[in-house]
């Protein structure tokens, strides 16, 4: 199953392998000075140490208070309501369509000079988008966090039935068509993790195992990881070519600019902020987040550089609190979805996938800012449930529990 742990775990692996290959020379072209982590290596190395205690804990603390007993909804109940949510709301993915092709046909009659896929790409992120164009990028964020869902159910539900290849493509790139037409590539993460998530956590609740099914199901990942480095390429000039590891290096990004945080503002040099960076930025800007981002703003390299969720975890609980505090957000995440993994409701699902997969993008962004918009549209959609969900099965939609 994906859940925080396995996330979190294969992240951090991943960024770490690739910081020892810059490191150690193993990518041509790639020459760092040997500082480039030395503060923030020890702090990653701390984080994850504390996450798999916090992981180990809450799978401790699930295993003696869970009972499997408690499990009220039938296999077939939710199978029918992931059917009827899949049927009912498939409009979703056709607006994901409309606002697409909306972005591609705003581009086209702009009349610019296009030759080439990488010419494209930089017209479709430095073109403002004006009128009808402005409409459609603000609903295609909206839409695309709604058709997140969708694809949790879609998974869920062939996870349980077997998978529709068909199907499975036809939604993917549906639901990703507002990304394909600015030229970006994050789709194929951002389509691929939600629906192995939700099928995942079918087929962990299923009495059909297929092994076939699987290997299609890491056929489609390996395919997505391999076809992120040949896009990244693609969308490239002749001048930015890099080599097919190269394309993944903006992984490593984030922890060398939280190692340039850490030597600009040494612990004790600042006032913690207790949460000010993680979780309430959206409300207020984080003080330190505002002060470092005055240090860099002549640097137009740094200031588009993407950030890991260190910086943040430092501002709020300094060098070794940051760490501790990654470690009890990990565990409390953890124990959170492992307690969702046999609900069978609607809103237990999506809570599974939507946390399930919070620290993914750890190495190159502040995960709770990142999924808070995630969690608003959860709470619409539990608080008018009676409406929206009118048609379902109760005991599916409960209407006096959020799960």
């Amino acid at each position: 199953m994906i859940i925080p742990s396995t996330t979190a775990t294969f992240t951090w692996i991943v960024a770490c392998i690739l910081m020892y290959a810059e490191l150690n020379n193993w990518i041509p072209n790639i020459n760092l000075p040997e500082n480039v982590y030395s503060k923030v290596a020890e702090f990653i190395f701390g984080m994850n140490l504390c996450s798999i205690i916090c992981f180990s804990i809450a799978h401790k603390y699930i295993n003696c208070n869970y009972q499997e007993t408690a499990i009220s909804i039938s296999n077939t109940d939710t199978l029918e309501m992931c059917s009827q949510v899949l049927t009912q709301f498939k409009w979703i993915l056709w607006v994901c369509v409309g606002v697409g092709v909306t972005l591609v046909v705003f581009f086209l009659t702009l009349g610019l000079d296009i030759n080439s896929f990488s010419d494209y790409r930089l017209m479709a992120v430095t073109v403002e988008k004006v009128g009808y164009a402005a409409l459609a990028k603000r609903i295609g964020g909206h839409v695309g966090i709604i058709g997140a869902f969708y694809l949790i159910i879609l998974g869920y539900k062939q996870g349980k039935t077997g998978i529709d290849l068909k199907e499975l493509l036809k939604c993917v790139l549906m639901y990703s068509s507002v990304n394909i037409a600015i030229g970006g590539r994050v789709w194929l993460m951002s389509s691929t993790l939600p629906y192995i998530t939700g099928y995942l956590l079918g087929n962990s609740n299923s009495d059909n195992y297929d092994r076939s099914d699987l290997k299609k199901l890491w056929t489609l990942a390996f395919i997505a990881i391999i076809s992120f480095s040949i896009m990244g390429n693609l969308r490239s000039d002749d001048q930015h070519q890099h080599s097919f590891v190269e394309k993944f290096l903006y992984y490593t990004d984030g922890p060398k600019m939280a190692n340039i945080v850490m030597n600009t503002f040494s612990e004790g040099t600042y006032p913690l902020e207790y949460g000010n960076a993680n979780f309430l930025q959206f409300i207020k800007e984080s003080p330190m987040t505002k002060r470092f981002n005055e240090s860099i703003k002549d640097n137009i390299a740094l200031t588009v550089t993407v950030r890991s969720t260190i910086p943040a975890l430092y501002y709020d609980f300094g060098y070794f609190g940051g760490m501790i505090a990654w470690g009890v957000m990990c565990g409390l995440l953890e124990a959170f979805c492992l307690s969702l993994r046999h609900k069978g409701t609607l809103f237990g699902i999506l809570l599974f996938g939507t946390c399930a997969t919070i620290p993914f993008q750890s190495p190159v962004g502040s995960i709770f800012v990142l999924a808070m918009p995630s969690f608003e549209w959860l709470l619409l959609l539990w608080l008018f449930r009676g409406k929206i969900f009118n048609k379902f099965n109760p005991e599916t939609i409960p209407y006096k529990m959020v799960l």
